[in-house]
């Protein structure tokens, strides 16, 4: 089935710190793949003026930025764009003379979101990525900062704070020392929080984190311990190990930082009013881990205008997994679908006598939907661009365990030629985990067996587990000879794996 492109959206973020173009493709079924993005340094809280108002050589600035952004949406053939700005401009003394003349001389329609709106677009950027139930979030911007408590996968409370990287970078510059300027952002923040008692009552939860500050302070870390995989979003660090990079960043002048690997250079000099928010908002928060995010305002703006009423989705991993797959348009989508179907039978028969999880569960359905988008790329040994494509393109929704985990069932051919890719990931798998890839290798490969002729001549299958005797009834719409010498073919490795005995039969 090909994919039909519904709308291509522009959403564009006029931040304090950076301005952001991202655009988006989204196809008939509310999947989505970015295609483009851009980014400008313009640093709009820096350019405040004494009475509150952005001179108009920002405002020139932003007209230049924003021509630009409309540029690349012409080529991208966009049809929409969403352009929304933050605290800079939500603070401004002159805002609605700025935005006035924005929309004037672009003919871009800007909304200008609230504390709250901000607050609330980050929450479902980030709830809609991450495997997460109940926690904090926090995203540093520019000009403020916003953090939510949510319970259940649902926004409880918010708030925003008027303090972000770039406007308290000025406490420091103007403080008599250093040591004050930290103890000024330190105190500015403690008194914001006085706002949000709610902020006290649930100690010991983790810490979600948006935007610059904590991906660089995570990327920073990855960099130290030779991490494997290439992705911030997802990953987790203990209160410990981020203390270690925030020290090693305090402790270092400009200079020193624009030479550290994973820090952005243009942000060597912000990153320490960031590191002072971070670090007293965590503390005051009692929070047992941090979770990095890689998604969040530009991401629930999209999401809020594709569904208004319903942003929030209810299956994060199911939509991430097909929007996912369906930027392959080679993959035989019915095949896979029956695939999964297959799979599920099994795994249902075998949980009588085998533990099997929700998760595992989840992690194998989304295996065996991928399990071909490496024919994309070449069919010739596609399950090695299958691996690649998973591990390393950004799929939303699972811990970075369960994707490499996912990434390898979907890749598996036997025991020999999955081990190497197995060792890459030893700093994120546990060693138990090699036989749990092999034993759903195997499953995944008696039920692609199953519909080999990718035709669904099975239609489905019954499945019984007794006495170590794995019974599969098979009914036919159609003959399936194809489907009886892949099974034979691909039975035995799943009988040693799993310690069965195996039996197809055929029932029209």
């Amino acid at each position: 089935m090909m994919k039909q492109t519904l709308q291509r959206i522009g959403i564009i973020d006029i931040g304090s710190n950076s301005v952001r173009l991202v655009i988006y493709e989204v196809n008939t079924r509310g999947g989505h793949q970015i295609l483009d993005q851009s980014k400008f340094s313009a640093r709009l809280s820096q350019t405040i003026q004494p009475d509150g108002s952005i001179p108009a050589h920002a405002v020139d600035s932003l007209v230049d930025i924003l021509h630009h952004f409309k540029l690349l949406c012409d080529a991208q053939q966009v049809t929409r764009i969403r352009a929304a700005a933050t605290a800079a401009i939500r603070n401004a003394s002159n805002q609605e003379a700025v935005i006035s003349s924005l929309i004037e001389r672009t003919d871009l329609p800007i909304e200008v979101l609230s504390g709250e709106q901000e607050a609330e677009m980050g929450f479902i950027g980030m709830i809609n990525s991450l495997p997460i139930q109940d926690g904090f979030m926090i995203d540093i911007g520019g000009g403020s900062t916003e953090i939510c408590y949510f319970q259940q996968r649902k926004l409880v409370h918010s708030i925003s704070l008027p303090y972000g990287a770039v406007n308290s970078y000025t406490l420091l510059q103007s403080a008599p020392s250093l040591q004050a300027g930290k103890a000024a952002i330190r105190s500015a923040i403690q008194e914001a929080l006085k706002q949000a008692p709610w902020h006290t009552q649930n100690p010991g939860l983790p810490l979600v984190g948006l935007g610059g500050t904590i991906r660089n302070l995570c990327k920073i870390y990855q960099h130290r311990i030779q991490y494997s995989l290439d992705q911030t979003h997802a990953f987790e660090m203990s209160g410990t190990q981020m203390e270690e990079i925030m020290h090693l960043l305090m402790e270092s002048d400009v200079d020193s930082r624009k030479k550290l690997d994973g820090l952005s250079k243009d942000r060597a000099d912000i990153i320490i009013p960031g590191v002072l928010i971070l670090q007293t908002i965590y503390q005051s928060l009692q929070s047992s881990g941090y979770v990095i995010c890689g998604s969040g305002l530009r991401d629930g703006l999209l999401y809020s205008a594709i569904w208004p009423s319903r942003a929030v989705l209810q299956s994060p991993i199911g939509y991430n997994v097909e929007s996912f797959m369906n930027r392959y348009p080679l993959v035989p989508q019915r095949h896979v679908s029956q695939v999964m179907k297959h799979a599920r039978s099994m795994m249902d028969a075998l949980q009588g006598g085998h533990t099997i999880l929700a998760a595992d569960k989840q992690i194998v359905e989304a295996a065996c939907l991928l399990y071909r988008i490496g024919v994309s790329v070449q069919f010739v040994q596609y399950y090695k661009h299958t691996y690649y494509l998973i591990a390393n393109s950004g799929l939303q929704g699972f811990t970075h365990r369960e994707l490499v985990l996912c990434a390898l069932v979907a890749s598996y051919k036997s025991k020999k030629k999955i081990k190497p890719y197995f060792n890459l990931h030893k700093d994120i798998l546990h060693p138990e985990d090699f036989e749990w890839v092999v034993r759903y290798g195997t499953l995944l490969q008696l039920a692609a067996s199953l519909d080999r002729s990718e035709t669904q001549s099975i239609h489905t299958l019954d499945v019984q587990l007794a006495d170590g005797q794995f019974q599969i009834t098979a009914h036919l719409l159609r003959p399936a000879e194809i489907e009886q010498q892949a099974f034979l073919d691909t039975v035995s490795e799943f009988e040693k794996t799993w310690g069965l005995t195996a039996e197809l039969q055929f029932r029209r």
